[in-house]
């Protein structure tokens, strides 16, 4: 059975037994994908908050990165982020741009 790789961005289709290649490639075996969902191009406001505050709630990777910027803008560290998104771990020059979306996040969910 041919199925899409459920990996963020990625847009390869691949047979059940390729499936574990696929998963070495992207180290899929990890926290971060188990807990990431397949970008459906919706952002869900409510997994948001609720991811943001602190409970277990699967997200695209978008909604990931909108409460990695959220926590980052509210004063938590890469560290925060890491442990409150399960693995998930913004590097270099990504926590500065998503510290300014998760401004606008905080104010779009009154939260500022």
């Amino acid at each position: 059975m041919w199925q899409l790789c459920k990996y963020p961005g990625c847009t390869v289709t691949h047979r059940d037994e390729e499936k574990d290649l696929c998963q070495k490639k992207h180290g899929k075996a990890g926290k971060v994908s188990q807990r990431t969902i397949r970008n459906d191009r919706v952002l869900d406001w409510q997994a948001i908050r609720m991811a943001y505050t602190g409970s277990q709630s699967r997200l695209t990777w978008v909604e990931r990165e909108i409460v990695a910027g959220m926590t980052l803008a509210s004063g938590g560290t890469v560290s925060t982020c890491k442990a409150l998104l399960g693995g998930y771990e913004p590097r270099g020059d990504k926590v500065e741009k998503l510290t300014k979306t998760g401004r606008i996040a905080l104010e779009r969910l009154h939260l500022a």
